[in-house]
This record gives C-alpha cells, structure tokens and sequence, in this order.
C-alpha cells in the first residue's frame, strides 16, 4: 500500500505541471480543436523544467522544492499573462464540445500511468540494461544529491557531469515535490513515459481527425464526437502499443509458438532458429538483452543471395 500512495503523489505533482502549463497551452495551442489540453502535462515538464534548469545554473535558485515551484509558478504567470493581453483570453475549456475530450484524456493518461504502474511493479530491477540503467539511476540521484547545476559526476569526484542530463532533471523535479525515493521514482519514471507518450498520442491524432473532418475537405468523411475519440484512442494503439512487433514476437518464440519455418521465413536475427518445443517454452524471454532486438530488427540482406 505504501508504494501505491507514493504512486498516487506523483501522479498528483504531474497534475500540477500540467495545470502550471495550462494557461501556455490555451494560448499557444487555440486553434486546435481540443485547445492543446493534451500537451499540457509535456509541456509543463519542458518548459518548467527548463526554467528551473536555467535559473539553478544561474546561481538564482537553488535546486529544491522552493526553486522547482518558484520555476512553474513563473510559467503559470507568463501564460496567464499572454491570454489576458491576446484576443484568445476565453474561457475555451468550458464549452460543453469539449468536455469530452478532455475527460477522455485525463482517463486516458491516468490508465495508462496505472497500467505501466503494474507492468513495472511485476519487473521492478534496475538491470539486464547494462551500464545504461546504472548510469541512469545514478544521475538520477546525482541530480537529487546536487546543490546547483550542472550536477555532480557520480564516477569523477569534484567534476560535474558532463554528459546530457536535462531529462533527468525533469524526473529529479517530479521526484523531489513528490518526496519519493530515486530507486521508485525511476520506475514511476518509466511509466510517466508511456502514459505521456499515449495522451499525446490521443491528443496529436484527436487533432488531426477533428481538423480534417471541420474542414473544407471534399473527401473528408463524416467524423463527429465519437469518431474522433476513437480516431484518438486509435493513435495511441498504433503509437504506444503496436508500434512494434519485436516484444510480442520475443514472447512467442520463446514460448514456442509458431513452426520452425514461420520464424525462418521472418529472418529476424536471433529468432530466426526454430524455437523449443511449446511444454518446454516460457511467457518470458530468458535471452540476455532479448529486447535489444526490438530496436534493431532491420539488418541488410544480400541481393545475390536473396
């Protein structure tokens, strides 16, 4: 229960970026349909993380919780500032036609967050990444450990990192106002990622369908309400969830699944073999690095011997 409340916090400090960057968003974003409510917790963590990146390595905060809130609250004035000078100052967000998109979204990411809550809760080991997940783990706390920026170099004392760190930086801040430690925040990390990526997946595809279906299209086919939403939630399958084959068909080779020939026919390296028989298979990959292929399942071929 403790781990699912310090999840529940950081799902709340998100919010609030996401709300520091909400004014920015209406202004930035009107002439969307959906008014860029979607890129709203995004663009909180970059712009709000840059401020306070900047700030910091100026010497004019320091890297707390005071620094990180003095940074977003800065970004809420801006954008408070831009609608009330521009002729978009509107209340966009209480049109009933929109109501739907945004309960959709807020749904959407706070599902999809739960869900890699789960996935990560089932596989919680900061390993099987080789020096990348140290390295990362130990920015992470590098950032966390640094009174100004750039922060400490974990391997070379005295000398500041000097490697890219702003992503970090931005998981360092959701985790210092959240007051969760580095080793859960890393996972909680991860699963901001995938829940991030889905809504602004739903949120860039809900845009696009709803912009072609209004506009002077003569091929545009009907798309209203509904539609769009599911034009949405079909974005975010294509992006986050089958965009890549190369983790199912791991499971499925070495579960044992499919003939010797089908596998052969894929000619995708280390799984072009004939897999082990089905009662000797498992659900989970035991190859080191199996789910290194999935970024590299292209390789060059031959013509002569095609």
């Amino acid at each position: 229960m403790g781990e699912v409340l310090l999840a529940l916090r950081w799902y709340l400090i998100l919010q609030l970026f996401g709300l520091a960057a909400l004014p920015l968003c209406l202004w930035l974003f009107h002439r969307l349909p959906d008014r860029g409510y979607g890129f709203a917790r995004p663009l909180g963590l970059l712009v709000g993380g840059w401020l306070f990146w900047l700030f910091t390595t100026l010497g004019w905060t320091h890297n707390t919780a005071g620094g990180i809130l003095t940074a977003l609250a800065l970004l809420c004035i801006a954008g408070l500032l831009l609608r009330t000078f521009a002729s978009t100052s509107s209340p966009d967000l209480n049109r009933p036609a929109l109501r739907p998109v945004v309960v959709s979204a807020e749904l959407l990411f706070a599902l999809s967050f739960a869900l890699w809550c789960l996935v990560r809760a089932y596989m919680p080991r900061i390993e099987t990444g080789g020096g990348e997940k140290w390295m990362e783990i130990a920015f992470l706390r590098a950032v966390l450990r640094s009174t100004t920026f750039p922060p400490y170099d974990p391997w070379l004392s005295g000398f500041a990192i000097s490697y890219y760190y702003f992503g970090y930086v931005m998981m360092a801040m959701v985790t210092r106002l959240a007051a969760v430690p580095p080793s859960i925040a890393f996972n909680l990390g991860i699963a901001t990622l995938f829940a991030l990526t889905c809504s602004g997946a739903f949120s860039l595809v809900y845009n696009l369908v709803a912009a072609f279906a209004s506009g002077d299209y003569p091929l545009a086919p009907p798309c209203k309400g509904r539609g769009m939403l599911v034009g949405g939630l079909l974005g975010v399958l294509l992006v986050a969830v089958v965009g890549n084959w190369g983790g199912l068909l791991e499971v499925l080779h070495a579960r044992g699944i499919g003939p010797a020939a089908f596998w052969q026919w894929l000619d995708i390296r280390d799984l072009d073999t004939a897999p082990v028989p089905f009662s000797q298979g498992s659900w989970i990959p035991s190859r080191f690095f199996w789910w290194w292929r999935a970024s590299r399942v292209v390789q060059d071929l031959s013509l002569i011997h095609i």
